[in-house]
């Protein structure tokens, strides 16, 4: 599934199911594997597409959580990475009845990951463009910009 983030200046598209593996990696790792308090706007902007109508998420409060979670996320090896239940099925077109990210470590489970891991080493490698996309559209927007996040129909 593709969703679009959009500011005044320019619109994102994105693959909402690489943004659903990020946060199930933020989970894991950095949130002791539930939803916690810290970073509420990336689970804003990665929940908004499953939701009827979308959502705002605040530039500024993406832009921080972006910043401070990929500095601790993007060099895990791909043994480190994460995925839920949740991501797998989502891969598969199936839209989960539930929020809830059971997260486990990848290589632990008998399904195969939504993207290939073969050549990645690191989550760098398979998300850090989209990581970056997002960090710049929300750094350019006026800090205060409630950016609209949706999904959207395949390019």
């Amino acid at each position: 599934m593709n969703a679009v983030v959009s500011s005044h200046l320019r619109s994102l598209h994105f693959d909402a199911v690489l943004a659903s593996l990020l946060l199930d990696n933020l989970q894991y790792h950095l949130e002791g594997g539930t939803r916690g308090p810290a970073f509420l706007a990336i689970h804003a902007l990665v929940e908004a597409p499953w939701l009827p109508r979308g959502t705002a998420v605040s530039a500024g409060k993406l832009c921080e959580e972006l910043s401070s979670c990929w500095s601790r996320l993007s060099s895990l090896p791909q043994a480190s990475i994460a995925i839920s239940y949740e991501t797998f099925l989502l891969s598969h077109g199936v839209s989960p009845s539930r929020h809830e990210r059971n997260t486990t470590l990848h290589a632990t489970v008998p399904w195969l990951p939504p993207y290939e891991f073969f050549e990645s080493t690191t989550l760098g490698d398979v998300a850090g463009t989209l990581v970056g996309n997002l960090i710049r559209l929300a750094w350019e927007a006026p800090r205060r910009e409630r950016l609209w996040v949706r999904a959207c129909r395949a390019q």
